[in-house]
């Protein structure tokens, strides 16, 4: 895009937020475009001086922007759009018809990624801040690659949240290389915050896929096989969402670890019984059961969490919150009811096959107490308590009851952070990370205006900052004194997720998806060929014989259009993950990315032969 195509771009959104009286950003359009602005009439005039046959009326141009710049002193929103729709605008388009040369002063970064769009050999993942009038749409659309794709974000009517869900969907970690984020001019300088943030979505988008590599390593046999036995719980389970039905948001929430604090006021959850909903993490049901405290609701969302804390049978007699691939060992023994914590991936692509759409994942801090707290900021639960959260040790203690471990690799902790005590106590690095994310929620609460409280009743341990500091005496006495309130009846009322009908019809895709396997392995095995091919011939991507890219292409679009392509991906990239990244920091660009499908297009084919035998009875 050039100059002229950006300043009639800019020049047409100014003169609507002018139209819709949004006086900040209109100004603010206007300024930033005053240098390009300066820049174009200098050009007109050499113009002029060459061709006067053709001359532009300089003069009225001149005039209009000059009336642009009294119109951003005085902040006067119908002057300006009066010099932008009856002066500069329209000639402008005038000159921008004639094709005169004008410098390029549009920026370079959006240059740059303009010619590796044009210039790639392979599909690339579009993210676009704003539309416009979609012209600049249209253009990318005609120099990206055959089999490219578009994220558009629309600042004005789509969230953020639509945006990330948009990523998880179509941007794996192989697809990493060939993802490009651009604006539509004007809307960068117009929505200056949103889009830094639209940005740091994307940068976090890449981090997580980056991290999640390390996880899916961890998991790598337990959570695929884990998903698969785990399919059963369609039949009689809901989305974590639906709670909202049965539990109204005044109804105050304890959430209850195992921190070594929980210790001295565990009794005192009698107390509150039937008067809030206590809901427990799986490490606290043991300590519970010892008390005969039976809670609300449980969560357990580990692959392969041990289960020792499901000693006693009556754990399996509480409404639980599960992942999908949580441990089936637990989820199998579960007679009350099932809330799937986040539905994603192959999961979530059986569930919209059947027209159920599933709500957005929910991103916790990264353990099970957080993901405890995630949902109740979800559920927009007006008081939660947090009991048992000391994220710090009690003197060698890290859990209830005296009990010691150790936390990853062995980490025993040096750091001192602020005692809910006023003292400084002794963290690890995992609670430290835990600690954060409790304090930027807190923050993001406050920044969004919301009326929820988060009461920390631990009574030991490391200070949440930002909390209300208290006992669980107190808290119970203030938040749940006068509320009546019994989950088991509640959840009577809320049917299923699914009726017969409908677990019926998933029942057939999960046999579906198995079937297709067998295209997926082919698909994969002939992409890998043609990589083959061109690598040996000595050729990159770019240099490819077009006839065989789009095979190539053709090859990847079967694979990923399987349902079970989410989980086959999530298995596949553990092999190659570390070899990927050598050739993304060592390889030569393009010279590197046949090398990079090849090696995804084999895993691919060995994952397939993984999930054959997992094929569900």
């Amino acid at each position: 895009m050039n100059t002229l195509d950006m300043l009639c771009n800019k020049l047409r959104l100014i003169a609507r937020y002018c139209s819709e009286k949004r006086t900040t950003i209109a100004i603010t359009g206007m300024a930033d475009i005053s240098k390009a602005l300066t820049g174009t009439m200098e050009a007109i005039i050499a113009h002029n001086r060459t061709d006067p046959k053709s001359a532009f009326d300089i003069s009225a141009l001149m005039g209009s922007f000059q009336l642009a710049l009294d119109a951003i002193n005085k902040k006067d929103t119908d002057m300006l759009m009066a010099a932008v729709q009856e002066g500069m605008l329209p000639e402008l388009e005038r000159v921008q018809r004639s094709n005169i040369a004008v410098p390029d002063v549009s920026g370079t970064p959006d240059a740059k990624t303009e010619e590796r769009i044009a210039s790639s050999a392979s599909p690339v993942t579009v993210c676009l801040f704003g539309y416009g009038d979609g012209q600049y749409y249209e253009e990318l659309c005609g120099m990206a690659p055959e089999g490219s794709s578009f994220i558009v974000f629309e600042p004005e009517k789509d969230t953020l949240a639509e945006f990330e869900a948009e990523l998880i969907k179509n941007v794996s970690f192989f697809d990493l290389d060939n993802v490009v984020v651009l604006a539509t001019p004007g809307y960068d300088t117009l929505f200056c915050s949103e889009f830094l943030t639209f940005v740091g979505v994307m940068n976090d988008h890449k981090v997580r896929l980056n991290v999640n590599v390390n996880t899916l390593k961890r998991f790598r046999d337990n959570a695929p096989k884990n998903v698969i036995t785990n399919l059963h719980i369609l039949k009689k389970c809901n989305f974590v969402d639906s709670i909202s039905s049965v539990l109204p948001r005044d109804i105050p929430v304890i959430i209850v670890s195992a921190g070594p604090s929980l210790d001295k006021n565990i009794e005192l959850l009698k107390k509150a019984k039937g008067h809030c909903l206590i809901f427990a993490v799986d490490t606290a049901l043991k300590y519970l059961m010892q008390h005969d405290i039976m809670p609300d609701l449980a969560i357990t969302i580990e692959a392969i969490k041990p289960m020792a804390n499901y000693g006693d049978e009556r754990c399996f007699d509480i409404p639980h919150v599960f992942d999908c691939e949580s441990n089936p060992e637990i989820v199998s023994k579960e007679r009350e009811r099932i809330f799937i914590y986040n539905c994603r991936d192959y999961v979530k692509c059986l569930l919209e096959a059947s027209g159920i759409e599933a709500p957005a994942e929910m991103h916790s801090g990264g353990s099970v107490a957080t993901a405890a707290f995630a949902i109740c900021y979800r559920l927009n639960i007006k008081n939660i308590i947090l009991i048992g959260q000391d994220l710090a040790y009690s003197g060698t203690s890290t859990h209830a009851g005296n009990v010691e471990s150790a936390g990853l690799n062995g980490d025993i902790g040096t750091d001192m952070v602020d005692g809910i005590d006023g003292n400084q106590v002794r963290t690890r690095s995992d609670w430290l990370g835990y600690l954060f994310w409790f304090e930027k929620m807190i923050k993001l609460i406050r920044d969004q205006h919301l009326d929820i409280n988060v009461i920390d009743a631990t009574e030991g341990g490391a200070l949440i900052h930002g909390s209300h500091v208290m006992t669980l005496s107190d808290a119970i006495e203030k938040y749940c004194a006068g509320c009546n309130y019994v989950f088991a009846e509640e959840l009577k009322r809320l049917p299923y997720l699914l009726d017969d009908e409908e677990y019926s019809e998933v029942r057939e895709r999960i046999s579906a998806s198995f079937d297709e396997l067998a295209k997926v392995r082919e698909a994969a095995q002939k992409g890998s060929e043609l990589c083959d091919k061109e690598l040996s011939a000595g050729r990159t991507l770019q240099a490819a014989d077009p006839a065989i890219l789009r095979a190539i292409v053709e090859c990847r679009r079967v694979c990923e259009a399987a349902l079970l392509y989410p989980q086959i991906n999530n298995y596949a990239v553990c092999d190659i993950a570390d070899e990927v990244s050598r050739l993304r920091r060592d390889g030569s660009g393009v010279a590197s990315e046949l090398q990079q499908q090849k090696l995804a297009f084999e895993v691919i084919a060995k994952a397939c032969d993984y999930f054959e035998g997992l094929r569900p009875e």
